[in-house]
């Protein structure tokens, strides 16, 4: 089931690249301010339902299953979300305690996100 559960985990990356295709070329462009959660909040309703669908199709598993599932599919967006990240060079590869001062930004919240 676990298996299975790769390959569902491994067609929602085209979800969310196209996902992050519209938010950048529709929504910005009508509801700038907005697009990024709004885009998040599409994007986690698409996740929720493919696994809605796909997964209890996958078979039948125990509670302790789906928490496998879940701990792997967090693993591999984390590894995923990186690997990007330094693939497009918006992560740097050595890490500080605190990121926004090593660039030589502010450490302090973004305020338009404190409202």
């Amino acid at each position: 089931m676990i298996k299975k559960s790769l390959l569902i985990w491994l067609s929602i990356i085209p979800l969310a690249v196209l996902n992050g295709g519209i938010r950048e070329v529709v929504l910005v462009a009508l509801i700038s301010d907005y697009a990024l959660p709004i885009s998040g909040i599409t994007l986690c309703l698409m996740v929720f339902l493919i696994s809605l669908i796909f997964i209890p199709k996958s078979g039948k598993g125990t509670g302790k299953t789906y928490v496998k599932i879940g701990l792997v599919w967090l693993i591999l967006i984390v590894l995923f979300e990186t690997a990007l990240g330094w693939q497009c060079g918006e992560v740097e590869k050595t890490s500080s305690g605190n990121a926004g001062a090593a660039r030589g930004g502010s450490t302090r919240p973004d305020e338009r996100f404190l409202y």
